[in-house]
């Protein structure tokens, strides 16, 4: 009766601790897939934002064509008619903007007083829409004369017909680097160009840029660097990058 009941009791604590390291055993796994599902959701999140703001880059691409398109024709009319073109530089030294991204947008939407028309008739360039200038998180203006800052997209780079084709025209507004460059700063410069995180449609992600040779662009923020931006070209004299 001893015996048996020893070996009833120590057949029970065996299957317990069995069981007790069973139980440890499944808990250990089950933390180990619940790791392994949290890393698999924070890559395909990762991957999904990646896709997403490449997605947005080619909507951003056309409309900075159309907008190069359109003045590029118009600036062929006016050549017809013996006026001064509208690139940036142009205008800037012409006293007909300041330096203001904005401002130079209104005078596009302008009849060549800076006030800018809702009827395209009356706009310097007629073929120049308001919804090339907005992006996803940056609400279109209901019309030209309403337009704002926060309307805007783009940013301008003082440059003209003399420039160099590589060099940008346009470049997306969350571009957070200098507001300048000279000669130093071009060919070979690796230096990284920061982005803004709060400016849309791409934060610190992505940015877009059209060169004043028509040509889109886009790289990732590790990818952006001074002598992308600027085509790895030599400067002669300064490039300005105009605010808002």
């Amino acid at each position: 009766m001893i015996c048996f009941r020893c070996h009833w009791v120590s057949d029970t604590l065996h299957k317990r601790k069995g069981q007790i390291h069973a139980s440890g055993f499944s808990l250990l796994g089950m933390i180990i897939v619940m790791a392994c599902v949290l890393v698999l959701l924070a890559s395909l999140f990762l991957a999904r934002e990646v896709a997403k703001a490449r997605t947005h880059c080619y909507p951003l691409k056309t409309k900075g064509r159309g907008i190069w398109c359109a003045i590029c024709v118009a600036n062929h009319d006016r050549e017809l008619l013996g006026k001064y073109p509208l690139w940036p530089k142009d205008l800037k030294e012409k006293g007909k903007v300041d330096g203001s991204s904005l401002k130079y947008w209104q005078f596009l939407f302008s009849n060549g007083d800076g006030i800018a028309q809702d009827n395209p008739d009356d706009q310097i360039v007629e073929d120049l829409w308001i919804g090339a200038l907005a992006a996803e998180g940056v609400p279109a203006a209901a019309r030209p004369s309403e337009l704002k800052a926060a309307n805007v997209v783009w940013r301008v780079a003082e440059v003209n017909d003399d420039s160099p084709e590589k060099l940008p025209f346009i470049v997306t507004k969350n571009y957070n680097g200098p507001n300048s460059f000279t000669e130093n700063d071009a060919a070979g410069n690796d230096a990284p160009i920061a982005l803004n995180p709060r400016e849309k449609p791409f934060g610190k992600r992505r940015v877009v840029w059209l060169t004043i040779g028509g040509s889109s662009m886009d790289a990732r923020k590790d990818e952006f660097t001074v002598s992308t931006f600027l085509g790895n070209v030599e400067l002669q004299g300064q490039l300005n990058i105009w605010g808002m």
